[in-house]
């Protein structure tokens, strides 16, 4: 009874999860509508404009994350299907994101709008960090490294600095190319109230490593495991 009991609860919180998530998903094709009615009106432009088209870029990409979900889940229970089916080949298998990135691409389109139409908006650093984020998210990532290349030339103060740093090393540290990876860890590492610090000194430890310079690396582990310490202390 205990059993059935636990079920049935798990069930209703199922449903009540799926409940919440479609009436976020409603509201956020009203804000769309409505963003994208505000746009047309005569009379905005300028800071008001740019900041009008940033939060609708927003919004459709969030809508993109809507249905990659969605996408994804149909495509784990096609997976599990084709696994338990005989002379299926799961490897032959890709998810179906069209939906998603007809939006997540709407949405970088608008962003390189932005930039081109208001580069003296003020929140344009975090536009160029966006951009950079939605185009990861849809596997273009020699695009999406050079807008984190740019907002590190460009906007020197911009508190989206760590972040972009990190994500240029990701790049090449992925593609095995240590030496300017190393690079933009070391740079990372100078913003040391980043919540990305730990992971920059990690990183830039491991590419010390694969250059041949074991000193750096050891010394740059035992500067890892001190602040891990120093976090968990405090």
């Amino acid at each position: 009874e205990k059993r059935r009991v636990l079920r049935r609860s798990e069930i209703n919180q199922a449903d009540m999860a799926e409940k919440y998530k479609e009436a976020a998903h409603q509201e956020n094709l009203r804000a769309i509508e409505q963003y994208e009615t505000f746009l047309k009106t005569q009379g905005v432009e300028g800071e008001q404009k740019a900041e009008l088209m940033f939060r609708l870029a927003e919004k459709y990409f969030e809508e993109g994350r809507f249905y990659y979900f969605e996408e994804m889940e149909q495509y784990e229970k096609d997976y599990d299907k084709c696994f338990a089916t005989p002379d299926c080949d799961v490897n032959k298998m890709r998810p179906n994101n069209k939906k998603s990135q007809k939006w997540q691409k709407k949405s970088i389109r608008l962003y390189l709008t932005i930039l081109d139409s208001y580069p003296q908006y003020s929140r344009a650093d975090e536009v160029l960090f966006y951009l950079g984020s939605a185009l990861q998210e849809v596997k273009q990532p020699k695009k999406a490294v050079k807008q984190f290349q740019r907002l590190t030339r460009e906007y020197s103060n911009s508190v989206y600095l760590p972040d972009s740093y990190v994500n240029i090393g990701e790049y090449y540290f992925e593609n095995n190319n240590a030496y300017p990876a190393l690079k933009a860890y070391k740079q990372a590492t100078k913003y040391k109230n980043s919540p990305k610090f730990g992971f920059a000194l990690y990183k830039l430890a491991w590419c010390y490593y694969n250059v041949g310079s074991y000193g750096e690396a050891i010394e740059n582990m035992k500067a890892v495991i001190s602040h891990s310490q120093s976090g968990a202390s405090s």
